[in-house]
């Protein structure tokens, strides 16, 4: 294992890093602490990230999704009332909760 600087010992490990430890360690318990996936990516979205890559669009999308990704769920038969996007789940949640 790399040693580590001596300089960090009297700094506290970060809270939300204890409790992702703590979340690993609890079976059955769903994870919302750190946005990192626990099975593969599909490649479907694989492929449509290298697309946008490809086009240019490397910037973060707006906050309520893109106008394309909002028609897209429009088009399954939502009210633009029932839509929420949201760019990770801790926000989805609280957006949708706070109604």
């Amino acid at each position: 294992m790399m040693p580590i600087n001596h300089h960090l010992d009297p700094l506290e490990r970060s809270g939300i890093r204890v409790f992702t430890n703590l979340a690993k360690a609890t079976p059955d318990c769903r994870m919302l602490t750190i946005g990192e996936p626990d099975q593969a990516t599909p490649e479907p979205i694989r492929q449509a990230a290298l697309e946008a890559l490809s086009r240019g669009e490397t910037h973060y999308a707006p906050n309520q999704g893109t106008a394309s990704l909002r028609a897209a769920i429009a088009a399954t038969g939502y009210t633009a009332g029932e839509i929420r996007a949201a760019p990770y789940e801790k926000k989805g949640l609280f957006s949708f909760l706070k109604k």
